[in-house]
């Protein structure tokens, strides 16, 4: 698991804080190399899935949040830092 360090995200669901992390996956005839995948959790104690990126080898897919409700703790919704 790669840490390059943190980030804002827009989403449908809003503006958030985040976690930027990078996955070391095998190459293989799905993926794009062993960085192809990249994820995207709240910076806050929810670590909320927000973006997901999987560079494939016909393109890439993207998945996003775009709505949540019921959480434990507070969101983080974006903060200038």
């Amino acid at each position: 698991m790669i840490f390059p360090g943190r980030k804002g995200v827009r989403t449908s669901a809003g503006k958030f804080n985040a976690l930027k992390l990078i996955p070391i996956v095998p190459d293989d005839k799905l993926f794009d190399g062993e960085n192809s995948i990249t994820v995207c959790l709240s910076d806050d104690n929810n670590k909320i899935p927000l973006k997901v990126k999987a560079d494939m080898f016909v393109g890439n897919a993207v998945i996003e949040l775009v709505n949540y409700k019921g959480l434990k703790n507070p969101s983080n919704h974006y903060l200038k830092r």
